[in-house]
């Protein structure tokens, strides 16, 4: 793995099916932004036909599952449209990040080796949520299926939402499937694009701060002079990663405040659905997987949170650490400087007021739980 093209191999592929480059180095083509377009314009399509479904719901079971899939796609649009609005920014930073990696695949096996740990982590990732989100739209048109060949007098969507056609009329339903069909095969390529973009930056922001700190570790082994030098790459490298968590916090902060916010309700709503049906209904089949995919979602964003704190914190303890009181007091200043410089933890916030971390995940939970119980309160 010499070349840095070959470590984002992964998200590359993701970037192009998705109709954006990476890394902005060549110029996009109208046929190359053609798949952006349909992206945007299924998201433009489906949410207002979703709200105007829940609006005309007939009763607070079939007005929650409506609510449940239009906030799941309403989180998915705000960080793709984020992404949209920040394309040269976003290719900014994985340029950045590519400078970085560059730099470090010609050096020490072990910085390789934490680089391709955190590659892999990503590649993993990707195909968790790839496949979370298959299972889920797998899951709702087969139950659909299922529930129409039983009980063909009352046909039905996967997905319950308006279309101005007559319901249920032949036309409605094959018209209806083969839309929501490609809107579903539209969303999992849109869902998998707007969260590992975010995801993918952090674990590799992550990697870079390992590396920060087993240089520091190895620093009281090396000459004056070596320690001279490698402090200033380190200075500039830790400026780097503190910018690009700056730029993620611009792109992604205020979206992710409103996705947690969010998920408090639709885990709330996936929980009263699964609650209040029976467990040989067909529909287990759909809210089980989608229960954990509504889990997994705001989880895995607090988990990015956590990540980052703690990785600043073991940067933190690393430069406490490195040895400096044997060294030469020109290099104990600059350590001093750095050690002032790395106090503050990096974290995922949105406008320095709402952090992302695993407590938060937790008042998350916590939430659901009071929105349950007076959902299932007013239901009685």
């Amino acid at each position: 793995m010499s070349d840095s093209y070959k470590y984002f191999t992964a998200t590359r592929r993701l970037y192009k099916c998705a109709g954006f480059h990476l890394f902005g180095d060549k110029a996009d083509t109208m046929k190359e932004k053609i798949p952006r377009f349909i992206c945007a314009f299924d998201f433009v399509m489906t949410i207002p036909l979703l709200v105007i479904g829940t609006l005309l719901s007939e009763d607070l079971i079939g007005f929650t599952e409506s609510l449940v899939i239009t906030i799941n796609v309403f989180n998915s649009s705000t960080k793709f449209f984020a992404i949209l609005i920040n394309t040269e920014k976003v290719q900014d930073t994985f340029r950045s990040l590519r400078q970085l990696i560059e730099e470090q695949l010609k050096h020490s096996e072990s910085k390789r080796s934490i680089l391709l740990k955190n590659k892999n982590r990503v590649d993993w990732l990707l195909k968790v949520f790839l496949s979370n989100f298959i299972v889920c739209v797998s899951a709702a048109v087969l139950n659909t299926i299922a529930e129409n060949i039983r009980y063909p007098e009352h046909t039905r969507l996967p997905l319950k939402m308006w279309l101005p056609i007559t319901p249920g009329t032949r036309f409605y339903l094959i018209f209806g499937f083969i839309l929501q069909i490609f809107q579903c095969s539209v969303g999992i390529l849109s869902f998998t694009f707007s969260y590992m973009t975010f995801i993918g930056l952090i674990v590799h922001v992550s990697s870079q701060i390992s590396i920060l700190i087993e240089e520091l570790d190895n620093l009281g082994d090396k000459s004056s002079a070596e320690q001279q030098i490698v402090l200033g790459t380190w200075v500039q490298n830790h400026r780097t990663v503190i910018r690009l968590v700056k730029s993620i916090n611009e792109i992604f902060g205020r979206v992710l405040f409103l996705e947690i916010v969010l998920s408090s309700v639709q885990s709330c709503l996936v929980v009263f659905n699964c609650s209040q049906r029976p467990l040989s209904d067909p529909k287990q089949l759909f809210f089980m997987p989608f229960l954990i995919c509504t889990t997994i979602m705001p989880f895995t964003i607090c988990w990015c949170g956590e990540l980052l704190v703690t990785k600043s914190e073991q940067l933190f303890e690393a430069v406490y650490n490195c040895g400096w009181y044997k060294m030469q007091p020109k290099i104990r200043k600059d350590i001093l400087l750095i050690l002032l410089n790395s106090t503050s933890p990096l974290t995922l916030n949105s406008d320095e007021t709402f952090f992302l971390n695993l407590a938060t995940f937790l008042a998350t939970i916590q939430t659901a739980y009071s929105y349950l119980t007076m959902l299932t309160s007013v239901d009685n």
